[in-house]
């Protein structure tokens, strides 16, 4: 779409004068966005963020380089574009869907990987390069992941059941997963498998150790533990993407401390109606 647009603003450019490409470029260049003509409002609209309105942006700074090269115009000087980006809300999978996609077959290597993150929290760029040499047995069946990451030794352990999605043991160097390269390209192949299993398609790999988080806090409400397994380097961190964490709950969890629940009754406050049960309120008469 990027490049229509720009062809169609370059043809747009070449039909002015010289006299029209200086006031242009000099004096007007903050009215090309708005130009509904050219459609270039779409390089700062709300559909348009983060990376894609970068590239977008860089993309018509080069139409204005080749246009300066053919004398047209001079290059304006203008700076980057700047743009908020946009936090995205956490997602889970539940356990009915993770289901619907363990039993679905038509991307085992890919649904294999994904399964393993939502059990482990391993990252997708840690699956990528994870090799069998890599993966550890201390036998009494159970395994870990011990590898390096930014210098850091990290191990992620899992259990029996979790090593069936790896499959058959091969050589040390090999790769445990082969995945696509292509990052957008894997993406597309898991929105593929979401829509075949009818799981909603917004919802990506990456949500998977948004699950992995879920169901171990779950389990231990031990912020520490998941911000460790996760590789984050505190657990401000790990608040920062789990707000619903605090690192108070493991006191309540190791001692059981439950509040107890307020049963008291409110006092009330009035006055009696009869004077020490008198009902007419009068001494009786001595005998």
């Amino acid at each position: 779409m990027s490049k229509k647009l720009l062809r169609k603003f370059d043809i747009k450019i070449q039909s002015l004068s010289n006299n029209e490409h200086k006031f242009l470029f000099e004096f007007n260049l903050p009215e090309l966005f708005h130009l509904e003509d050219l459609g270039l409002n779409l390089l700062l609209g709300n559909d348009i963020m983060g990376s894609t309105a970068s590239k977008y942006w860089n993309n018509f700074k080069t139409v204005l380089i080749n246009i300066n090269k053919n004398g047209l115009c001079e290059y304006p000087k203008v700076s980057g574009i700047k743009y908020s980006k946009k936090k995205r809300t956490n997602k889970v999978f539940s356990k009915s869907e993770i289901e619907k996609l363990r039993r679905n077959k038509s991307n085992n290597n890919l649904i294999n990987a994904f399964l393993f993150t939502c059990a482990t929290g391993t990252k997708l760029s840690i699956i990528r390069k994870l090799k069998w040499g890599e993966i550890k047995n201390n036998n009494n069946h159970n395994y870990y992941i011990r590898f390096k990451s930014k210098n850091k030794e990290r191990i992620i352990p899992f259990d029996l059941e979790t090593r069936l999605y790896l499959g058959k043991r091969k050589k040390d160097y090999t790769y445990v997963f082969n995945l696509d390269k292509n990052k957008s390209s894997l993406s597309r192949q898991f929105k593929k498998e979401l829509m075949k299993a009818n799981i909603d398609v917004h919802k990506n790999y990456d949500d998977g150790i948004n699950t992995y988080a879920k169901d171990m806090y779950a389990k231990t409400k031990n912020i520490y533990l998941i911000s460790a397994s996760l590789g984050h380097n505190s657990i401000n961190k790990t608040k920062e993407h789990y707000p619903y964490m605090e690192e108070k709950d493991i006191f309540k969890n190791y001692f059981e401390i439950k509040p107890k629940e307020d049963k008291s009754v409110k006092r009330k406050i009035g006055k009696k109606l009869f004077k020490k049960g008198n009902l007419l309120g009068y001494k009786k008469d001595t005998l």
